[in-house]
């Protein structure tokens, strides 16, 4: 082994001696390219799985119906045309049964999401809620990609749906590219005032509004106010909150309100197409899509 001056191998950092080796991956990642066409293949499986089984049960199906046919007090009872008919009308004139509320009234993703749907959230699916939004913020070239991690701590941290972060933060600045809060590193165009909350850092841009010294300041705060100064105070749904937070004279609450609740049930897709295809590929492959 070839050592330099020092006696040590090279390359070897004595800070980081004290580091654990980190575990062997579970099999190799895969591309989203072999990820699709395994989906693809699944309902293939099943076609011809369906098509296996039809044909092993499909003669001792036939045969009992030829027993009925020759023993037909045995014959199970069909029912009547006239019978089938008032059953297809009760059917039809029957109403839609409505998807009950999720527990605690916190939007589930993948149901329907809006104007009046609370903002809130209980942390469920953290691993899931995490990737959508690293994956939103890098497909988007937002610089505040490597603080999504923080910043999705802070939303479970002060019950805030991260979701709703990522709304405001698109309609505010663009994912962070365009705008005032594109130089302050805010997620959500704060006016400056001379009180600094715990744990927060901000100073003024020297104009009106907060200037972070990074991402994670800027959405840890923009958390903290929608649970401290809207939610604590009743402001809880988007329909609520849009007229107090953008008001008239400064936007369009209808075309703010639209946008955002039509992202959010973007993500909520996201989230559960995301989260089922975790649920099914092989264990081997899950590590590959984290990312």
């Amino acid at each position: 082994m070839i050592r330099n001056v020092r006696g040590l191998p090279l390359g070897f950092d004595p800070a980081a001696a004290h580091r654990p080796e980190p575990p062997p991956l579970p099999g190799r990642p895969v591309t989203r390219r072999e990820a699709m066409l395994y989906m693809a293949s699944i309902p293939l499986a099943f076609g011809a799985t369906g098509a296996a089984v039809r044909a092993v049960f499909g003669g001792a199906r036939a045969g009992a119906e030829a027993r009925a046919e020759i023993s037909p007090s045995k014959a199970r009872p069909t029912k009547t045309r006239a019978g089938a008919e008032a059953a297809a009308e009760a059917e039809a004139v029957r109403e839609p049964q409505r998807r009950p509320e999720p527990k605690g009234g916190y939007w589930v993703p993948g149901t329907e999401f809006s104007g009046d749907t609370y903002i809130g959230w209980d942390g469920s699916d953290y691993e899931t809620v995490r990737h959508i939004v690293q994956m939103e913020l890098e497909g988007r070239d937002s610089p505040a990609a490597g603080a999504s991690d923080l910043v999705v701590k802070a939303c479970k941290e002060y019950g805030v749906h991260p979701y709703y972060l990522l709304a405001k933060f698109r309609m505010e600045s663009n994912w962070g590219r365009k705008g005032i809060g594109a130089g302050n590193n805010s997620w959500g165009n704060i006016e400056f005032t001379p009180q600094r909350p715990e744990g927060i850092r901000y100073e003024s841009d020297g104009k009106r509004f907060r200037k972070y010294p990074d991402w994670h300041h800027g959405g840890r705060d923009l958390a903290r106010l929608l649970r401290e100064r809207y939610i604590d105070r009743g402001l809880k749904t988007v329909a609520q909150i849009t007229p107090v937070y953008a008001p008239a004279k400064e936007n369009d609450v209808r075309n703010y309100s639209s946008v955002v609740v039509d992202y959010m049930n973007e993500l909520g897709r996201k989230h559960l197409m995301h989260k089922s295809l975790r649920a099914m590929l092989p264990t081997r492959w899950t590590i590959g899509l984290t990312r």
